[in-house]
């Protein structure tokens, strides 16, 4: 202790009052302030092993730690609100970019690809160009050839 002195101690608690207000809140970096300054006036000011307080200088520097200590608390808790406020509002606007997106995806889709648009259509109201249904028996073709293909090792396997 005599390299810092018992002058004021506070200065080795307000990196931890800093973090508890970013993590926790105003209410838990208050208790913090509360028993941080407890703590340096046990352990560290005179008379040592005691919470009197004897010297005005301890008395000026108890009180500014007790406002440092509020005011980290309040700007701590106002960042923390303010963090979780951008992360909500982020996850607004990429929601609402994605589903602009895919609205101007669905409009040059079916606008560029008018064969897909089949796409958004129930089954019964399906009418596609000729190219379009050739498309569709090939890959029900393809499909079933893998069915059969897969069926037929399956069956070799088995036998």
């Amino acid at each position: 202790m005599s390299l810092l002195g018992t002058t004021q101690p506070f200065i080795l608690f307000i990196p931890s009052l800093v973090l508890i207000a970013l993590l926790g809140g105003f209410g838990p970096a208050l208790f913090a302030t509360l028993l941080s300054a407890a703590i340096a006036d046990y352990l560290f000011l005179e008379p040592i092993n005691s919470l009197a307080v004897n010297n005005t200088r301890d008395i000026v520097g108890l009180a500014l730690f007790g406002v440092m200590g509020v005011t980290i608390s309040w700007v701590g808790d106002w960042f923390r609100r303010r963090a979780m406020r951008l992360q909500e509002f982020e996850k607004a606007l990429r929601s609402l970019l994605m589903s602009g997106l895919r609205a101007i995806w669905f409009a040059l889709r079916s606008r560029l690809m008018p064969e897909a648009a089949f796409l958004e259509k129930p089954f019964t109201e399906v009418r596609c160009s000729a190219r379009s249904a050739r498309y569709l028996k090939t890959v029900r073709n393809r499909k079933r050839e893998q069915r059969i293909a897969f069926g037929t090792s399956v069956m070799r396997i088995a036998s």
